[in-house]
């Protein structure tokens, strides 16, 4: 059956009495896989051959690479299709995405952001996992290259951290927005705070950069947002760009 393409969908079920009159109602979600359905809509558009020709490695590749791009209501699906989803279905998906951001040349799309992917992977690889799903390889592709970064691995009381500076941020009409990376446990960098809308944001992140001296937080340790201001101590300045 080609009725049902593979998504998300809102199962409704309706309790009426005779005269159609809604006495109760519930609503579920409901994930479908119908390979059939997506095989059909694919060998009606053109140029499908680039998700054809892609091995399973390469289309899992792209697939988790897709996670800072796509939309939120998406991510339940493509987790599930990573997870469980038949090839078809997998195909499916990456190719749609591609007609939606890209319907002229899809394929030119993909191949495009792979490059970039590609390149991400290699510069936040931390032998953990892949670059891409680091925090900052989630963020860069997610946004784009920052502006500008400051990267600090020298502060005496701070474990390394960065700064990222967007001068412009059309996700959110923002201007001058800022994420604060640090790598705690000298093995990953995690986001630790950003003024971008809908991000991280911490009022505590400078007492979690500089926990190596309680004794310098200023006020009191429950709600505490700042800490003493010594000459080489730089992290509020860097981001308030001062």
């Amino acid at each position: 059956d080609t009725t049902w393409s593979s998504g998300n969908y809102n199962l409704v079920f309706l309790a009426m009495d005779y005269e159609q009159n809604i006495l109760a109602s519930a609503t579920t979600d409901l994930i479908v896989s119908n390979p059939r359905a997506n095989r059909k809509v694919m060998d009606e558009l053109p140029n499908v051959t680039f998700v054809d020709s892609l091995e399973e490695d390469q289309v899992l590749y792209a697939l988790r690479a897709l996670a800072p791009k796509v939309h939120p209501q998406d991510v339940e699906r493509l987790n599930y299709l990573i997870a469980h989803g038949e090839m078809d279905a997998k195909k499916s998906f990456l190719f749609r995405f591609w007609v939606f951001f890209n319907p002229l040349d899809p394929k030119q799309g993909y191949d495009d952001y792979m490059k970039v992917v590609r390149a991400v992977d290699n510069l936040y690889y931390d032998g953990l996992g892949r670059g891409f799903e680091t925090d900052r390889g989630y963020i860069y592709l997610k946004y784009g290259q920052p502006d500008h970064t400051i990267s600090i691995e020298d502060e005496p009381t701070a474990p390394p951290y960065e700064i990222w500076t967007y001068t412009e941020f059309p996700a959110t009409r923002q201007n001058n927005v800022k994420f604060v990376f640090y790598n705690p446990a000298s093995t990953t960098y995690e986001l630790l705070h950003s003024n971008a809308r809908g991000e991280v944001n911490d009022p505590q992140w400078l007492i979690k950069l500089y926990r190596n001296s309680p004794e310098d937080v200023i006020g009191n340790t429950i709600d505490a947002r700042e800490v003493k201001d010594y000459w080489n101590r730089r992290a509020a300045d860097y981001f308030n760009d001062n």
